[in-house]
């Protein structure tokens, strides 16, 4: 899977990071998604969030074992692109919204807890940062920036209206 993952990144040109973001990371929690799916809507609210942050945690604790197959460098390092940035800092914005609304009051808008619809805003705007910056270096993404700094002027007011 991970072969026809680098080819795919190769082909698009959309890079490692975004590529293995969205067709390795996607397709390896499938189970976790149907899971905390599953449980939710069967009623087990508390087996929905705890089987995601669960998943997490595991994947997140087998990354030192990948840190010590992987030989060449210290492996964040070596993953250090600003995909893989963004991707860690939209993962610790919906991890901080998710806390922040399990601490919350509980309040519904039409049956749909506001923190629900906010998630979405930080996913659009990562897979955002995705498509400008994909397989660029980290030294020479300025230009890209610039470029994502005007399109986000003219599309937050419109996500936030």
């Amino acid at each position: 899977m991970t072969k026809v993952t680098d080819r795919l990144a190769d082909k698009t040109g959309l890079g490692e990071a975004v590529v293995g973001a969205l067709f390795l990371g996607g397709s390896t929690s499938l189970s976790g998604i149907v899971t905390s799916v599953t449980a939710a809507a069967g009623g087990y609210a508390e087996l929905a969030i705890s089987n995601a942050l669960g998943g997490i945690a595991a994947q997140t604790a087998f990354l030192s074992v990948a840190d010590i197959v992987y030989r060449k460098a210290n492996l964040e390092h070596a993953a250090a692109s600003p995909a893989n940035l963004t991707q860690g800092t939209l993962l610790l914005t919906l991890l901080t919204i998710s806390l922040l609304a399990m601490a919350g009051p509980q309040v519904s808008v039409c049956a749909i807890y506001p923190a629900s619809a906010v998630i979405l805003v930080p996913i659009y705007l990562d897979f955002e940062c995705f498509l400008l910056l994909g397989n660029t270096p980290c030294g020479t993404h300025d230009a890209l920036l610039a470029r994502a700094s005007t399109k986000w002027k003219k599309t937050l007011p419109v996500v936030l209206a």
